[in-house]
């Protein structure tokens, strides 16, 4: 279950006003994983079989600023391409996603 690679690499850039935008790509190679199945001809027999999942890339870009006094607003988008990949074998990892987060501080 484990790929034969996994990389990742990441980018950050402050720019003049209060604004810091990053990116950054991750790549799993293929593996192999034992999945689940039925039988040939037979819906009732079960039987592990051997099954290859395909690697994949995502590439996920933010920002944040703290442009309002003691607040940070920062916005994320995870898989901006919408891959589809499978973490395990039939089990579909999240498309695209995007989260936006205020952190204020009262103090």
């Amino acid at each position: 279950m484990i790929p034969i690679a996994h990389l990742g690499a990441k980018a950050e850039a402050t720019l003049d006003f209060p604004l810091t935008v990053w990116s950054s790509i991750e790549y799993s190679s293929r593996r192999n994983v034992a999945g689940l199945g039925s039988s040939p001809g037979s819906s009732s027999l079960i039987y592990f079989d051997d099954v290859t999942l395909s690697d994949y890339a995502l590439v996920n870009i933010g920002a944040s600023t703290n442009a309002i006094p003691r607040t940070v607003l920062s916005l994320t988008v995870s898989n901006l391409f919408n891959t589809e990949y499978f973490w395990w074998y039939n089990y579909v990892a999240p498309g695209r996603s995007v989260m936006l987060n205020a952190k204020i501080n009262f103090q």
